[in-house]
């Protein structure tokens, strides 16, 4: 599939298209067989994961979703990645370049991937609450990687009403570290939404693949 087709899809399954986007592409679906089997493929693949796991209670969180002893890689990325984050392109973009690894991942004890896609008021609250309740929970000896995407990158942006606690959060706790997904920034710039990144922030990777990387090695995956 050709790399506008995956964030076309990816952004129909997380329904950030406009509305004549949306059209256009479902227009599509009717004379495409094959692109909209694959929207079809993934959007049961989905529903199938979330009949099978709970969405993660904020702010009192004691765990993460630890992947499951016995697991392969793959299903455990599915799990965490398909709770309504990414659609298809999870799973077809973390393992288009090889064949998923059937070793079990161990859990580390102390590592938590925090991922957001929302940009509501309620949203922002939980996250900070969130972070808050990591860090009182574990100290220093905590590690925290928060990506956004989707609307949610621009909460990361110079001049978000959320910069100044993350910033003092940062100054408070240098384990945690800040991403925004690289195709939400693209797919945001082509909407004519400039985002001018906080200092400090990685945007060098999409939210896909810093969840295939975190989930390979074993960290713990809080979706707000």
């Amino acid at each position: 599939m050709k790399q506008s087709d995956q964030q076309q899809l990816h952004a129909y399954l997380d329904k950030v298209l406009t509305l004549p986007e949306r059209r256009i592409f479902e227009q599509r679906l009717r004379q495409e067989p094959l692109l909209a089997k694959e929207v079809a493929m993934m959007q049961a693949l989905k529903q199938q994961i979330r009949q099978h796991y709970a969405e993660i209670p904020v702010p009192v969180i004691t765990k993460g979703l630890p992947l499951k002893p016995g697991l392969s890689v793959w299903r455990n990325l599915a799990a965490a990645c398909l709770l309504g984050a990414f659609g298809g392109l999870a799973f077809t973009a973390g393992y288009q370049q090889g064949s998923p690894s059937s070793q079990a991942v161990v859990v580390q004890k102390n590592k938590y991937l925090v991922h957001l896609e929302s940009d509501s008021v309620d949203k922002q609250q939980q996250l900070i609450r969130q972070l808050e309740h990591l860090y009182a929970q574990h100290g220093q000896a905590v590690e925290v990687d928060f990506i956004a995407n989707g609307n949610a990158v621009r909460l990361l942006d110079q001049e978000s009403a959320m910069k100044t606690r993350l910033l003092e959060l940062i100054a408070e706790h240098p384990t945690l570290s800040l991403y925004a997904c690289h195709s939400a920034l693209q797919r945001a710039q082509e909407r004519g939404d400039w985002i001018e990144l906080m200092d400090g922030v990685q945007d060098d990777k999409t939210a896909v693949e810093t969840v295939v990387q975190r989930l390979n090695q074993g960290w713990r995956y809080l979706k707000i």
